[in-house]
Order: C-alpha cells, then sequence, then structure tokens
C-alpha cells in the first residue's frame, strides 16, 4: 500500500510539474504574443498615421493648385527674358522716352539655384521729361514680379526747349501770322539697374 502511495505521489508530482512547465510556457508564449501584436499594432497606427498626412497633403495640394499656378506666373518665365526686356522698351517708348538697354544677366544663386530659379539683371539708360521719368520708375515697381532696385541715377540735363507746331491764325482787321512760343521742359537722364527672378524650367 505505501508503494502504491508513494507511485501515485510520484505521478501526481510529475504531472504538477509538467502542469507548472505547460503554464510557464503558456505564460512566455503569451507574453510574447503581446508583445509582437503591441509592434504590430504600433505598426499600423504609424501607418494609419502616414496615410492621413499624405491624404491631407493631397487634400491641400489639390486645394493650392490654383494659387501655385498663380505663383509660377509671380516669376519672370524660363527664356522669357527677351520678351520681358521687350515690353520694357515698349512701355518705355510710349512714355516718349529715349532708352538704350545696356545689360540683361542670368546670375546664379546657391538660394534660388534650389528652386530651380535664378536672378536676372537688367540695366537701362533713359531719357526724356521728369513727369515721364518718374512714371516709368513708378511702372518698373509696379510690375508683378518681385522686383529689387539695386541702382538708380537720375541727372538733369537742363532745360530743352520743345518745338511746337506753328500755326496762322488771322485776325479780321489785319491779316497776322502767329507763331506760338516753344514748350520748355526739364530733361532728364536715368540710369537704372534692377533685378527679378527667372524661373530655369
Amino acid at each position: 500500500m505505501n508503494k502504491k502511495t508513494n507511485i501515485q505521489l510520484i505521478v501526481s508530482i510529475c504531472l504538477s510539474l509538467l502542469t507548472i512547465g505547460g503554464f510557464v510556457y503558456a505564460a512566455y508564449y503569451i507574453n510574447g504574443l503581446t508583445e509582437k501584436t503591441s509592434l504590430l499594432r504600433e505598426e499600423i497606427e504609424n501607418k494609419e498615421i502616414r496615410i492621413k498626412r499624405i491624404q491631407r497633403l493631397n487634400a491641400s495640394a489639390d486645394k493650392t493648385k490654383s494659387d501655385r499656378s498663380m505663383l509660377q506666373n509671380y516669376f519672370v518665365k524660363p527664356n522669357g527674358a527677351i520678351d520681358f526686356v521687350s515690353s520694357l522698351e515698349e512701355t518705355a517708348s510710349n512714355f516718349n522716352l529715349e532708352y538704350s538697354t545696356n545689360a540683361i544677366e542670368n546670375i546664379e544663386s546657391e538660394t534660388l539655384a534650389s528652386q530651380d530659379k535664378q536672378l536676372l539683371r537688367i540695366g537701362m539708360s533713359l531719357s526724356g521729361g521728369w513727369k515721364n521719368i518718374v512714371k516709368y520708375i513708378l511702372y518698373v515697381e509696379s510690375l508683378p514680379y518681385p522686383i529689387s532696385i539695386e541702382k538708380l541715377e537720375l541727372v538733369s540735363e537742363g532745360i530743352v526747349a520743345r518745338p511746337v507746331p506753328t500755326e496762322s491764325s488771322i485776325s479780321s482787321s489785319t491779316s497776322k501770322t502767329i507763331t506760338p512760343k516753344p514748350v520748355t521742359e526739364s530733361r532728364w537722364k536715368l540710369g537704372i539697374t534692377f533685378s527679378t527672378i527667372m524661373m530655369k524650367k
């Protein structure tokens, strides 16, 4: 009877040890699964955050598409230097100014190079009446581009008589030709150098 009890006791101990071992293994296994589940959950959350961020950026890009296209018009177009200068010269002519374009330079800038842009520097000399000179300076400043006036020199060229077409005026009592006096105006010479931003492509 004693022997049988000992055997049962040994079997019980073995079963208990096996059960405990099973519980310990299950606990480690479940703990490992929990850690993996936590990592997977964190990875999924990060991906969801990235997806939402991309969706927000796409929505923002769609909303600002028209603004960005307008922004492109804020700079001189690639290879548009000649057209730009031609418009400057045409305006000078419309203001009755004598003009000459002395310099057109494309200047590389480290800051602008990363944005595929460069500086376009223009130097001009103009001559004419004071009012028209001032109008031209205001015109340059009002151009729809980022304009930086680097040099501005104004020199008086003195008073110049501007010829006026002659007309004959006949009086009722006597025949008499009246020649109007020439109109005098102050003439000025403007030297202006300014730069703007031009896209490369």
